[in-house]
């Protein structure tokens, strides 16, 4: 389970009996969008990549594709990860001001300026 804006790594081993050509990773994301990263080569078998995850929470399923310089393809290897947000959303600007004393009868304003890293739901006040 990781965080919205998280960096994680994207990785596979591969081996082929020849060459490994490419190896491939697409990320469906919560909403249905498909991105495919590039994987690289970094040591040995391994092929992998940062990627830094998206203000999306929900399931994550990934895909990886290789393939070999003899046109040989594999797309049966996947993995999944869930995203939470877990920042809470900032709440400032309260109305009335606290302490705030007003006359008898008269209106008033309730109100709170309310951010979220992801996106703000719905704000409640009790009264």
């Amino acid at each position: 389970m990781f965080n919205t804006s998280n960096t994680i790594e994207i990785s596979a081993n591969a081996t082929d009996n020849g060459a490994v050509g490419a190896i491939l990773a697409n990320i469906t994301f919560p909403n249905g969008t498909v991105q495919q990263l590039v994987l690289v080569n970094s040591v040995g078998n391994k092929f992998n990549l940062s990627f830094t995850i998206p203000s999306l929470p929900g399931n994550y399923n990934v895909t990886f594709i290789a393939n070999d310089t003899g046109g040989n393809v594999n797309t049966s290897e996947r993995t999944n990860f869930t995203v939470n947000d877990v920042v809470s959303p900032q709440v400032f600007d309260l109305r009335p001001i606290a302490s705030s004393a007003f006359e008898f009868n008269s209106s008033i304003e309730i109100a709170a300026n309310v951010t979220d890293n992801v996106a703000v739901g719905t704000v409640f006040a009790n009264v």
